[in-house]
C-alpha cells in the first residue's frame, strides 16, 4: 500500500514542482538567524534570555519550524548551509558530525534543550528534525558555562512545544532518488529511498501535550567514479530508520513542568572505506528521557531543576571473513541540574550545580563511567548611557570528574552598542576550556582501522575573538554586517591520526596546537520575505611544533544563499565552497576543495480545505551541479540528489 502511494505521489509531484532553489529553507537575517522578531532571542550563550543582537560569541540561531518546509532528514543537513562548521560526513546513515572553528568534532558539545541527552560521541545523524523547534548554535570556548568537550562551541537543539488550543498536526511523504553519474551506470532503480513523518498536538489552559514519529528507508545506492574515472556502485550503504517522541508541558501559576521522551531505532549498513568493500551492519537503539521544572517563589528569583537519562544500545556485526567481528556496546548518560535565576531590574545572575555520568558497557572494551560534578556561576550586567549600551557576560565554572581530577575554567564577554546610525557594537570574550579523553580515544579496540590510546592526556585550550558588527534597518529592509577575528591555543590536544601505513589510525597528544581566523556575515532581508546572506570563514589550524595543518581543516569556506519566502511559492539557491583538506600529519596528502549546489522549491496546493494551514509540494536539488566530492577520505559521497514531498498541515 505504502509503495503504491509513494509511486502515485511521485508521478503527481513531478509534474506540479519546479525549482529554482535551495535545499534547507531558512528564517534568516544572516546566515542561521531567524527574521522573526520573537525568534530574535537567544539562551544558549549565556543560559538566559538575551537579544540576538547583543550576544558577544559568533552564533547562528536556524528557526526549523520554518523549515518545516525543507526535506532536510537530520540535524546535520540543517546546520551545513547556514552555519561556517565542516560537517563530517560517511555516507547514507553513518556518522555525522560538525567541527567549530577549525578544532574538531569531538570538541562540538551537542545539547537537546540544553542538557547532555544527545548520544555520546555527538553523532548529528542520530537526530532527525521531527521534534525540533529551532537550533541555536554558539562558537569559541565554552566549559565556563556546559563543562568538558565545549572547547569548539555549543550545538543546542530546542524541541518543539504544544500550541494551538485545537487539536493540530502534520504529516509529511518523500521519496528521494540519486542520480547515475553517467549513462552506463548500473541503477536500475528509479527510487532509492522514502520516508513518512508527522505529529499530533494540542494545548489546554495548563496542560499541553505532543506526539510525533518517523519512519524512513534508503538503500544508499549511488554511483562514484574511482581515481581511474571507471563507474562503480556504491553498495551495502543503506539506513532504515525509525523514530517516536512524545512531550508534555503543565504550567500552572508560578510552576512550570515539562518531560519529554524519544526512542528510536536504526539499521545502518557500513560499506567501509575505499578500495575495500564491507558488509558490515550496525543496529542502533536510542533513548532518553528528560524532566524539567522551574519555579517562581518571587519575582526576582526562579529555581530551575533539569534531569535527564539517555542509552545509545550499538549492536556491530562485520562477516569479514579475515577479520569477523560482532560487538555490542551500551552507551548512557545520566543529568541533574539545580539552577538558580536571580534578576534584579537590567542585571542577571545564575548560580547552578550540576552532576552527570557518562558510562559504557562492551564486549570489547570492558565497562567504564566517567563521574562529574561541577559547579558555576554566569551573569549578564546592563548599563547604558544616551548613546550606547554596555554587556558584561562572566562565567566561571568548576568541575572535577573520576578520570581528570579538577579543573577550573572562566570566561567573559562584553558587547558595547551604539545607539546611532548603523547601530555599530564592538565586542570580545576571551577565556579558557578543557576536554578530557572519550572512552572511544582511551579505549577503542584495535581492529582493521582504529586502535585507542589508554595514555592520552587531557587537553586544554584558551580563547580570545573580538570584532564588530553594524546593521541598518529602514522600512522593511534590514542589512546586518558582523566580522570577528579569533584565536585559540590548544594543550595536548588529541587527534587520531594514521600510522605510517595510513590505514590504521590512532589518537595522539599534540604537545601544542594554535588556530587562527575570521569570519566575514552579511545579510540582507526584505519583508521577511527575501533573504540574501554571504559567509567567508578562514581557519589556520596548525600544529606549533611542526607548523603543519592539523588534519581535516579546510583553511576557507564560503557560503551564500537566496531566499524567497512567499504566501504560495517559496524558492532559493545556495552554494557552499570547501577547501582542500590535509589527511596526513606531514600534510604530503589531501583531499581537493569541492564547490556544492543545492536548490529548492516548495509549492502550496490552492485546496480550499486546507487554505489556512496548507498542502505544500516540496523539491529539493542537492549537489546539483553532480560534483565528485568526499569529506573523509576512501568515504564518497553522492552526486545530484532529487527529492520531493507532499507536507499537510491540519
Amino acid at each position: 500500500m505504502f509503495h503504491c502511494f509513494c509511486r502515485f505521489m511521485l508521478i503527481g509531484m513531478l509534474s506540479a514542482a519546479w525549482a529554482v532553489a535551495q535545499s534547507d529553507t531558512h528564517d534568516t537575517t544572516s546566515p542561521g538567524e531567524s527574521v522573526n522578531t520573537l525568534d530574535k532571542i537567544i539562551v544558549t550563550a549565556t543560559r538566559r534570555e538575551q537579544a540576538i543582537d547583543l550576544v558577544s560569541d559568533d552564533h547562528s540561531l536556524i528557526n526549523v519550524g520554518r523549515l518545516q518546509l525543507s526535506t532536510s532528514q537530520n540535524i546535520s543537513e540543517l546546520l551545513a548551509d547556514f552555519v561556517p562548521s565542516r560537517i563530517s560526513d560517511y555516507g547514507s546513515g553513518s556518522v555525522k558530525k560538525i567541527s567549530l572553528r577549525g578544532v574538531g568534532s569531538e570538541r562540538t558539545l551537542v545539547l537537546v534543550d540544553g542538557k547532555r541527552i544527545g548520544s555520546n560521541d555527538g553523532d548529528l545523524g542520530d537526530m532527525s528534525v521531527n521534534s525540533v523547534d529551532k537550533i541555536e548554535v554558539i562558537e569559541g570556548g565554552q566549559s565556563a558555562l556546559y563543562g568538558m568537550d565545549a572547547i569548539g562551541g555549543v550545538v543546542n537543539i530546542i524541541t518543539k512545544q504544544p500550541t494551538s488550543d485545537k487539536l493540530s498536526g502534520n504529516l509529511s511523504i518523500g521519496l528521494s532518488s540519486f542520480e547515475p553519474r553517467n549513462r552506463k551506470g548500473k541503477l536500475k532503480a528509479l527510487l532509492n529511498g522514502k520516508d513518512v513523518s508527522g505529529q499530533l498536538g494540542q494545548k489546554y489552559d495548563h496542560l499541553g501535550w505532543l506526539f510525533g514519529g518517523k519512519l524512513a528507508e534508503s538503500n544508499g545506492k549511488f554511483g562514484y567514479p574511482d581515481s581511474n574515472k571507471a563507474f562503480h556502485i556504491r553498495e551495502n550503504n543503506g539506513v532504515d530508520d525509525g523514530e517516536v517522541f512524545f512531550k508534555t508541558i503543565y504550567k500552572y501559576n508560578a510552576l512550570s513542568l515539562n518531560a519529554l521522551g524519544v526512542y528510536g531505532n536504526r539499521k545502518i549498513e557500513n560499506p567501509g572505506m575505499l578500495p575495500a568493500l564491507s558488509l558490515a551492519t550496525t543496529k542502533k537503539s536510542i533513548g532518553s528521557v528528560s524532566v524539567d521544572g522551574s519555579y517562581n517563589p518571587m519575582q526576582y528569583l526562579k529555581l530551575k531543576f533539569n534531569s535527564s537519562y539517555a542509552y545509545n544500545f550499538i549492536n556491530f556485526i562485520d562477516p569479514n571473513p579475515d577479520w569477523p567481528q560482532k560487538s555490542k556496546h551500551t552507551e548512557s548518560r545520566e543529568n541533574v541540574e539545580f539552577i538558580q535565576e536571580f534578576t534584579l531590574q537590567k542585571q542577571m545572575l545564575n548560580t547552578g550545580i550540576q552532576f552527570f555520568r557518562d558510562g559504557i558497557i562492551s564486549s570489547e572494551i570492558g565497562n567504564h563511567t566517567i563521574n562529574q560534578f561541577g559547579i558555576f556561576s554566569n551573569g549578564i550586567f546592563k548599563d547604558s548611557t544616551q548613546f550606547f549600551e554596555f554587556e558584561q557576560m562572566p562565567a566561571i565554572r568548576f568541575d572535577h570528574a573520576s578520570t581528570f581530577g579538577n579543573s577550573l575554567n572562566g570566561k567573559i564577554g562584553t558587547v558595547i552598542t551604539g545607539n546611532i546610525v548603523l547601530k555599530p557594537a564592538i565586542f570580545y570574550n576571551i577565556g579558557n576550556s578543557f576536554r578530557a579523553p572519550s572512552f572511544n580515544d582511551l579505549y577503542w579496540p584495535s581492529d582493521a582501522y582504529n586502535v585507542g590510546n589508554p595514555d592520552l592526556k587531557p587537553e586544554t585550550s584558551t580563547n580570545w575573538d573580538f570584532g564588530f558588527q553594524m546593521q541598518y534597518t529602514f522600512d522593511s529592509v534590514n542589512i546586518r554586517t558582523r566580522f570577528s577575528h579569533y584565536a585559540m591555543q590548544l594543550s595536548e590536544m588529541i587527534i587520531w591520526m594514521p600510522d605510517s601505513s595510513g590505514i590504521v589510525w590512532s589518537p595522539k597528544n599534540v604537545s601544542q596546537a594554535t588556530i587562527n581566523g575570521f569570519k566575514l556575515d552579511w545579510s540582507l532581508n526584505y519583508r521577511q520575505e527575501w533573504n540574501v546572506a554571504l559567509n567567508y570563514h578562514y581557519n589556520d589550524a596548525r600544529n606549533k611544533e611542526t607548523n603543519k595543518y592539523l588534519i581535516y581543516r579546510p583553511l576557507s569556506t564560503f557560503t551564500c544563499s537566496f531566499e524567497r519566502f512567499g504566501n504560495w511559492l517559496n524558492t532559493g539557491i545556495s552554494y557552499t565552497f570547501s577547501g582542500k583538506v590535509f589527511t596526513n600529519e606531514k600534510n604530503t596528502a589531501s583531499l581537493p576543495y569541492y564547490h556544492l549546489v543545492n536548490v529548492h522549491a516548495g509549492y502550496k496546493v490552492p485546496i480550499q480545505l486546507l487554505k489556512q494551514n496548507g498542502m505544500w509540494i516540496v523539491y529539493d536539488m542537492l549537489n546539483a551541479t553532480n560534483q565528485d566530492r568526499s569529506t573523509n577520505e576512501g568515504y564518497p559521497l553522492p552526486g545530484r540528489e532529487h527529492r520531493i514531498s507532499l507536507k499537510m498541515q491540519f
